[in-house]
């Protein structure tokens, strides 16, 4: 929550914001870089800056599909016996499949 209420507490202040959680696989290479002890948890790292209007990585726009066509619910007797059920997404990200488990 802290670092939800850091990020929203700056942006609303103009800078963006950014959470590098992919840091935390790295904690060996980060607590030599940035001398960090090891009594330390590495959960993730946390970039501050303003953005570049002009680059052209902060023009792209991409529409979303609609959360129908990319999310599913289940429901279920809470006394009947129910097998875990998988769900891959398919790379259109239009479908999604049951994966017998």
């Amino acid at each position: 929550m802290y670092l939800q209420t850091l990020m929203l507490a700056l942006t609303a202040r103009g800078p963006g914001t950014c959470a590098e959680v992919s840091v935390a696989g790295y904690p060996d290479v980060v607590r030599c870089e940035l001398n960090i002890p090891p009594e330390l948890t590495i959960i993730c790292g946390f970039a501050v800056g303003y953005s570049d209007p002009d680059f052209p990585a902060n023009k792209l726009h991409i529409g979303r599909d609609p959360s129908r066509n990319t999310s599913c619910s289940s429901t279920t007797d809470p006394g009947e016996n129910t097998d875990r059920i998988d769900y891959r997404l398919s790379r259109s990200a239009r479908s999604i499949t049951p994966i017998a488990g």
